[in-house]
């Protein structure tokens, strides 16, 4: 693979020349835009499509609106290091250094995979798209230009932002958090960081804004005023709030909790936060909206399996995370299709894909292929989850297993009518005798007749 090529040094590249390299240098040579094929292209045909398309319509919504597949640009500076090892690769976009000149090569790469892909949405912090700098000036400087370049990028691709990010745990200054730091100048630098990623985020026509809290904790409780900094968090998620309403941006406000970074590769290999987090999971996020009457103004980026069944009960989700890291298998995928069917979707919802090739994938097919299964497996998730509840054996059995609750005095507890003086009452009439019988689950069963059904799914 060509290593990209230093500038020169005897000519100063410009911001202009900077930016019709990137619209001219194709990253991805060789590689045509991902069609769908359907479940009969040859097996080993890794190129293309065979569940997802995009326009078909399943259940009155088109696949890419059930799904909204996004592309994570934070996984673009990915080089294969680990714990372990060094880079193995170098991009052809990522010199690894922190000009503009290099972030808008990342940038102009992470679009046409997209765009090659057939994918509408992407994800960033805004430190993926941009280098920070010491200085409030020169940090506002690059965030209007960054601001224009994707503006004019979008324009061609059609693409736009799930979610845009103020990255407030990468610096050493958040080291001890950002809202929850004992330093108020820490805080004050947090919050403009968080008020021109708004503006951004207006200004690309983002779906939503993300706040995410991996260093929002402690490390001792010895030296920590943990009301305090729950109390600080708050307020800037209430000042977030009330300049996205001056502002004018309809886009929702999300609240990223610790789990989400904790299943994070780099995260688990470098193991780099020890901190107690104050916002652990998608149900201590809950409760802490709750607490501080902000659950009307946020939802909850969420993990699939039980975190989003959780977050889906109290009607909080709002984005799902997925990292190859925290591996997806077939069965996950319908249950996580099926939820979103049963919920009529996730608004404004969206799966963002943080996925990162393994250290020896160096060639870029092995890029695609691995986004390219990912959204296979969940269009095919999405395909059997509509034919489970077409065909309603699961559902006639819940609703079966519950079936005490749906008249008499059943209804009323589940109604919240009775009193515990009535349910004595009840008792003491009809039955007036423990009883120490169990009803079976049946789980064991049903756990078959799932796989059963998936194997047994004829799928276009």
């Amino acid at each position: 693979m060509a290593m990209f090529s230093q500038p020169s040094t005897k000519r100063q590249k410009t911001a202009k020349d900077s930016t019709r390299m990137t619209e001219t240098t194709e990253h991805f040579p060789g590689i045509s835009k991902i069609e769908y094929k359907g479940s009969s292209a040859p097996y080993d045909d890794t190129l293309c499509y065979r569940y997802y398309n995009a326009n078909e319509r399943i259940n009155g919504r088109t696949m890419e609106d059930w799904i909204k597949p996004a592309v994570s640009f934070t996984a673009f500076k990915y080089n294969g290091n680990d714990a372990h090892g060094k880079p193995t690769f170098q991009r052809n976009w990522n010199d690894n250094s922190f000009t503009n000149e290099n972030y808008k090569r990342t940038i102009s790469a992470a679009f046409e995979f997209c765009s090659k892909l057939g994918i509408k949405y992407w994800t960033a912090f805004d430190s993926d798209l941009m280098p920070d700098a010491d200085f409030y000036e020169e940090l506002n400087v690059h965030f209007e230009d960054v601001c224009d370049f994707i503006q004019d990028l979008q324009q061609k691709s059609f693409a736009k932002p799930l979610w845009i990010a103020p990255d407030l745990h990468s610096n050493p200054r958040f080291a001890s958090g950002a809202g929850t730091s004992c330093d108020a100048n820490v805080m004050m630098q947090a919050s403009h960081r968080v008020k021109k990623c708004l503006e951004i985020a207006q200004k690309l026509n983002a779906e939503s804004f993300l706040v995410s809290s991996p260093r929002e904790g402690y490390g001792i409780v010895l030296n920590t005023d943990v009301q305090k900094e729950l109390k600080h968090f708050a307020r800037l998620l209430k000042m977030s709030s009330d300049y996205k309403d001056r502002l004018g941006f309809r886009g929702q406000l999300l609240l990223e909790p610790y789990t989400n970074f904790k299943h994070s590769k780099q995260t688990k290999n470098n193991q780099h936060n020890t901190t107690m987090s104050y916002i652990y999971d998608p149900i201590s996020s809950v409760c802490f909206l709750k607490h501080y009457n902000l659950d009307r103004q946020y939802k909850i980026v969420t993990d699939f399996g039980h975190q989003l069944y959780m977050s889906s009960a109290y009607n909080a989700v709002g984005s799902i995370e997925l990292n190859d890291s925290n591996k997806l298998n077939l069965k996950e995928a319908v249950l996580l299709m099926k939820s979103f069917m049963e919920n009529s979707g996730y608004q404004p919802g969206g799966i963002n894909l943080k996925l990162t090739p393994t250290r020896d994938s160096v060639d870029y097919k092995d890029v695609f292929i691995m986004y390219i299964h990912y959204i296979d497996m969940l269009a095919k998730g999405l395909r059997i989850s509509a034919k489970m509840l077409q065909d309603q054996t699961f559902t006639k059995n819940i609703q079966q297993r519950y079936s005490s609750y749906y008249s008499g005095f059943g209804s009323r507890l589940s109604n919240g009518e009775a009193t515990l003086e009535e349910c004595e009452d009840q008792f003491r009439k009809l039955h007036g005798q423990y009883t120490d019988n169990v009803t079976s689950g049946r789980s064991e069963h049903w756990e078959a007749v799932f796989e059963n059904f998936i194997s047994s799914c004829k799928l276009n």
